[in-house]
């Protein structure tokens, strides 16, 4: 819920923070589905993530970090007009860096020959 506040008063406009919020929940499910990819093999093999690949506060607080502090920049107008896009970016970008990462590192897990 404060994900989706947060994204309408960055965003703005419904379509933008629709978007945004899309963007967002996709990344969720498959960074979960990649995380789920051979779990019973990386476990054995003891690189599987801790609680079976649920993330815990920490994590979370580390990964929306970068994201967050765009959003209050936007929001308090930071640089104005000119760096409004910027900052948007930035916080979208932070999403779709988290989800690469995610994506990869559990997929190289799954399918690497060293880890």
């Amino acid at each position: 819920m404060k994900i989706g506040v947060t994204v309408f008063i960055v965003f703005g406009s419904r379509v933008d923070a629709f978007c945004t919020l899309e963007l967002i929940g996709l990344g969720f499910v498959q960074g979960t589905a990649a995380t789920k990819v051979k779990m019973a093999q990386k476990m054995e093999q003891g690189v599987a993530e801790k609680r079976k690949g649920r993330r815990g506060p920490g994590s979370v607080i580390g990964s929306s970090a970068a994201g967050c502090v765009c959003a209050f920049l936007t929001i308090s107008g930071v640089g104005g007009a000119a760096f409004s896009q910027l900052w948007r970016l930035g916080f979208v970008a932070s999403f779709c860096t988290k989800l690469s990462d995610t994506v990869s590192s559990e997929i190289g897990k799954a399918y690497g020959k060293t880890t």
